[in-house]
């Protein structure tokens, strides 16, 4: 057989082609531990940690400046348009900031308890939420913050407020309020069928139309995504820690784990309302551990976001990767492009062997006995920007071949 009939019969077995979206690992911040990231426009983001840094990029986090106003883990941010921002974490911890995040200054919250989450109506008016019900308010953007009891001794850990229309979610708990926080409501679940008790709120985001929030409960419920105007729901066979709406089309959650063979994972789950779209699973490279109780993710729309975990950030970019996904109930593989190579991750089997040929037939990339469900393909001078056509062989004997497609290489 010629080279010619060999590309048309390899082309014959080509699978079908899908853009997606990249998430690659940025440039990380050494010896910190990571608890919430936020994404201000395209180039801006600020992470804080478990030992009071604050830090900011304004390239992508290519590069870093940071500093350490206090000796607390620091659980929450937000930053305003008009250059305020607040942070709030253990042991009552407020900071406030009026240029951007260049100082922080520390505000007095009359509370030890630990504050986790931070809800803004306006430029002047702040939500607080943490354990023990504790519940702060601020109405002159930040200087002066007043206890507003709603009746509860739970932990509290979500709050959301948007056109007046707010929501608390704790442990066994839901709250909800009319008038920009004035009057909380204890009230149950929007969801018949479902119960308080036992149950777990984690997360909770609004768009115009719907309510949406993550529990933890019984197995029958174990990471379940919930709208408050469609019964239905989705149920995740693993605890997702956060989640994010971008809007009623689409929304992102994140799970960090270490696998059975000891390496870091993170996964990112999309959502298209609430019903269960994609899972790109991320493998974090050099020294480092993902935090396997946590994960944040924040997002600039749906082209740009970061999801940290333990020490890792990764970043999704605006640019579109190919990526090649089978799934039935016995095969899926996928493909997914990172700006230091190719990650090639089977869901059956172990991969025995990658081999990776031009379209003239020319093997150009070969690895052996791989003995992994992940293989990570590092560029090289023989790969350019192109199409490729790429073997699949696993342990179980299985091979597939598939057409790729590689852009933007560095």
């Amino acid at each position: 057989m010629n080279k010619k009939h060999l590309i048309i019969n390899l082309l014959l077995l080509v699978s079908t082609v899908i853009n997606a979206q990249n998430w690659i690992q940025v440039n990380t911040i050494e010896n910190e531990w990571f608890k919430k990231v936020y994404a201000l426009g395209t180039d801006t983001l600020y992470v804080i940690g478990k030992n009071g840094l604050v830090a900011k990029s304004v390239d992508k986090a290519q590069h870093w400046t940071k500093q350490y106003p206090i000796n607390k883990q620091l659980n929450d941010i937000v930053l305003l348009r008009n250059s305020t921002g607040i942070v709030v974490g253990n042991d009552g911890t407020i900071l406030k900031t009026t240029d951007n995040g260049t100082n922080w200054v520390v505000k007095q919250s009359n509370t030890n308890d630990h504050l986790i989450s931070i809800a803004v109506v306006d430029l002047n008016n702040f939500w607080v939420v943490g354990e023990n019900g504790i519940v702060l308010n601020t109405i002159d953007g930040g200087e002066t913050w007043n206890k507003k009891e709603i009746g509860s001794t739970s932990r509290l850990n979500d709050i959301s407020i948007k056109n007046g229309v707010g929501y608390i979610v704790g442990n066994s708990v839901f709250y909800k309020t009319l008038n920009s926080g004035v009057n909380w409501e204890n009230e149950n679940l929007p969801n018949e069928g479902l119960s308080l008790e036992n149950i777990n709120l984690l997360s909770v985001n609004q768009t115009s139309n719907n309510l949406y929030y993550l529990l933890i409960a019984t197995d029958e419920y174990r990471g379940t995504f919930l709208s408050k105007t469609h019964s239905s729901n989705i149920v995740l066979s693993e605890y997702l820690n956060n989640f994010t709406i971008i809007n009623d089309s689409i929304g992102y959650g994140s799970y960090a784990n270490i696998t059975t063979n000891s390496d870091n994972i993170i996964k990112i789950y999309e959502f298209n309302n609430v019903h269960y779209v994609n899972e790109t699973r991320l493998y974090p490279s050099g020294i480092g551990q993902v935090d396997y109780t946590h994960s944040d993710l924040s997002m600039i729309g749906d082209s740009i976001g970061y999801v940290i975990s333990g020490n890792y950030i990764f970043m999704k970019s605006g640019s579109t990767v190919n990526s090649i996904k089978r799934n039935n109930s016995n095969y899926k593989l996928e493909f997914r492009q990172t700006l230091e190579g190719l990650l090639v991750n089977s869901y059956e089997a172990v991969i025995s062997k990658v081999e990776i040929y031009d379209l003239y037939g020319k093997i150009i990339y070969s690895n052996c006995n791989s003995n992994s469900n992940c293989i990570n393909i590092k560029w090289g001078n023989s790969i350019n920007n192109g199409p490729y056509l790429i073997r699949t062989t696993l342990l179980n004997g299985n091979s597939y071949i598939d057409k790729l497609i590689i852009r933007n290489i560095l």
